[in-house]
């Protein structure tokens, strides 16, 4: 079980490798991390597919989830705390997490380095984000005590784009609009028995959602008017026993995975993402980006392509420099369509990065 040491005090996280691909030199390497409660077994589906693009694709588990270190009692007691400045902190270490494996992958893995002739690059390590993930980029980029100069210097030299994909509302620090009742989310559902809401969250964000309308902008009222389209059936009533165990870990939602619920959360997303998006100076000012949503997600995927777009379209304050982020919608597209449509997404990775 390969593993990558991820800082100085013995943290660590398990991770897979695609493998160099065949008759590529200056190949692209992906680095993939997994979101809430589903690892990184569910990108396993995308190896077979990197090769054929020229793609090399690591991805990693999480701390907290199979074959990775844990965090300590006083790790978790932090997240789930009053203190919303230990919650800053857990997300900053989050962030750190990430940047120390793509960090691992840089100098440890032969990855050709990143070579840019005008507008064409080659070599050098994209960072894609899924889900809660996004957390991670948007700490690395938004927030300045978040990468060390050791960290920083390597990813100026070998990073070459990063993708969010598919990113929640609360991952950029946004709530939904108020005046009204909030669509279902069955983490957080009183009509939900607690017992039941692992599963009923693996069945719900892995469903078929009807599209909000093309070319309108995404409003309150278009996402409460977007239900399941029953025709379609959840991703996870797809997989089989086994690759559903090997993919889902809802032990994770009682340990790490409660400080969704802490209150000082979302002021410090919002705030990373405010200045990754707004300041690109301020951390890694070469890097740009790209947004990644699927039109047929859940509401708080589609809500969230809304909040990133809502940055994008602000002016940056006196002195500071919008970062360049393209916004690509992907149609027919579930939050799973790395494992519906590998193939496919293997494609638009190659097309994005």
């Amino acid at each position: 079980m390969p593993t990558a040491p991820i800082n100085d005090s013995g943290a660590y996280v398990y991770y897979e490798d695609s493998g160099v691909p065949s008759d590529v030199r200056d190949y692209a390497t992906i680095v993939l991390v997994h979101g809430y409660s589903f690892n990184s077994a569910t990108f396993r589906r995308l190896f077979p597919h990197a090769s054929a693009r020229g793609l090399r694709i690591f991805t990693m588990n999480m701390r907290d989830y199979h074959g990775s270190s844990t965090y300590s009692a006083e790790e978790l007691a932090a997240m789930q705390g009053p203190d919303t400045a230990l919650h800053a902190a857990a997300v900053r270490q989050f962030g750190r997490d990430v940047a120390g494996f793509l960090t691992f992958v840089c100098t440890t893995q032969g990855v050709p380095p990143l070579v840019v002739d005008g507008d064409r690059k080659t070599g050098g390590v994209a960072l894609v984000t899924w889900s809660l993930s996004n957390m991670a980029l948007l700490a690395i980029l938004g927030d300045p005590g978040t990468l060390d100069s050791a960290s920083a210097a390597v990813l100026s030299r070998c990073l070459r784009k990063v993708v969010l994909y598919d990113c929640p509302n609360v991952m950029a620090g946004a709530t939904f609009p108020g005046g009204g009742s909030s669509p279902h989310f069955p983490l957080f559902s009183a009509e939900v028995p607690p017992a039941q809401r692992p599963a009923a969250f693996a069945q719900w964000i892995s469903s078929y959602f009807a599209p909000p309308p093309p070319g309108a902008r995404v409003t309150a009222e278009t996402i409460c008017a977007c239900a399941v389209l029953p025709a379609r059936a959840p991703t996870v009533c797809t997989l089989t026993a086994d690759e559903f165990a090997d993919t889902f870990e809802p032990s994770v939602i009682e340990r790490s995975g409660l400080i969704l619920g802490s209150s000082g959360l979302l002021a410090t997303l919002h705030q990373n993402a405010h200045r990754a998006l707004l300041d690109a100076d301020a951390v890694l000012p070469g890097v740009e980006g790209v947004a990644l949503w699927c039109d047929q997600s859940a509401w708080i995927c589609v809500w969230g392509m809304r909040a990133l777009q809502d940055f994008l379209e602000r002016e940056p304050a006196p002195g500071k420099r919008k970062r360049q982020i393209s916004v690509k919608k992907l149609e027919n597209a579930n939050h799973f369509i790395h494992w519906e449509d590998p193939e496919r997404f293997v494609g638009v990775l190659k097309e994005v990065v």
